[in-house]
């Protein structure tokens, strides 16, 4: 199905997203 897909795709970026901002953000200790 075409939305499943979709919606794992959004995951995943979601996904790459929160690690992106975690590792800029464990260089300022913001969290």
């Amino acid at each position: 199905v075409a939305s499943l897909e979709e919606s794992q795709e959004a995951i995943e970026f979601s996904r790459l997203k929160k690690l992106k901002i975690l590792v800029l953000g464990s260089g300022t200790n913001k969290f």
